[in-house]
C-alpha cells in the first residue's frame, strides 16, 4: 500500500510539472562611456547600469550589470526585449537622463558624460627607483560643483588593487576646495613615491568629490598606447 501512495505522489508531481520552453538568454548588450567632447574613455568607472525590461511591465524588477575598469561594459546573456537603462550608483560624473533602447542580437551603445573633474598635463618620471607624478585639473563646469575634497595616486601590481594601501594610500592629500577659482586650473600637483622594488607598475591618479559616498574620478598616468597605464620602475 504504501508503494502504491509513493507511486501516485510521483505520477502527480510529473503530471503537475510544467515543462519550461523559453530558450536561454542569448542576446549581447555592450558598449563604452566616453568623456564629451574628447572621445576617450571614462577611466575607473565604478558603477554599475540599471536595466529595466518594459517589454511586458511598466515597473520591472531591475538587475545590474558591472562596469569594467577600463569604461566599457558587456552583458552576453540577454533577452531581447525593450529596456530602459541608466547609470547607477556614485557615478564621477554629472547626471544623464536614462534612455531607452531595443535590445536584439548583439546591441552596441556608448553614453557621453561630463565628469565633474578632469586631469591635463599628466606627466611622469622614473628616477632609480622613485616615481614623480606631477598633472594639472580642471572642472568641466564651475556651477554647482561638488566639494573637492582629495587627491591620491592608486599605484598597484598588475593591476592588483590590494597593493594600492602599500605603495600609495600615504600619500593622499587633503584639498577641501569649496569653491573653484581659474588660477587653480594651473597649480601643479605632484606625488613622490620612493623606495619601490624593480616592478611593473599600474599607475592612476584620482580626484575625490563630495558625492553620494565621495567618489573619485581617475586617470591612468602612462596614456602611451600599448602600455596604457603601465610604468616599469628600476
Amino acid at each position: 500500500m504504501k508503494n502504491v501512495l509513493l507511486l501516485s505522489m510521483i505520477l502527480l508531481s510529473f503530471s503537475c510539472a510544467e515543462i519550461d520552453n523559453y530558450d536561454m538568454p542569448s542576446e549581447t548588450f555592450g558598449g563604452r562611456f566616453m568623456i564629451k567632447g574628447s572621445g576617450a574613455l571614462l577611466c575607473e568607472a565604478g558603477f554599475s547600469l540599471k536595466m529595466e525590461e518594459l517589454s511586458w511591465s511598466e515597473n520591472p524588477t531591475p538587475f545590474y550589470i558591472p562596469m569594467k575598469p577600463d569604461g566599457t561594459f558587456l552583458n552576453t546573456k540577454m533577452f531581447a526585449g525593450h529596456y530602459r537603462v541608466q547609470p547607477h550608483g556614485d557615478v564621477p560624473f554629472w547626471p544623464i537622463e536614462p534612455i531607452e533602447i531595443d535590445i536584439k542580437g548583439k546591441t552596441y551603445h556608448d553614453f557621453e558624460v561630463v565628469p565633474y573633474m578632469n586631469f591635463k598635463d599628466v606627466t611622469y618620471k622614473v628616477e632609480g627607483n622613485t616615481l614623480r607624478i606631477s598633472f594639472k585639473m580642471y572642472p568641466s563646469i564651475k556651477e554647482g560643483l561638488p566639494k573637492i575634497l582629495q587627491i591620491q595616486p592608486f599605484v598597484s601590481l598588475a593591476n592588483r588593487d590590494s597593493d594600492i594601501a602599500k605603495f600609495s594610500q600615504d600619500l593622499k592629500q587633503d584639498l577641501n576646495i569649496e569653491t573653484w577659482t581659474d588660477d587653480m586650473a594651473e597649480e601643479v600637483h605632484e606625488f613622490v613615491i620612493p623606495n619601490m622594488p624593480d616592478n611593473i607598475y599600474f599607475v592612476r591618479i584620482g580626484i575625490r568629490v563630495e558625492k553620494g559616498t565621495n567618489t573619485w574620478n581617475i586617470c591612468v598616468v602612462n596614456q602611451t598606447e600599448g602600455e596604457k597605464g603601465f610604468i616599469k620602475v628600476g
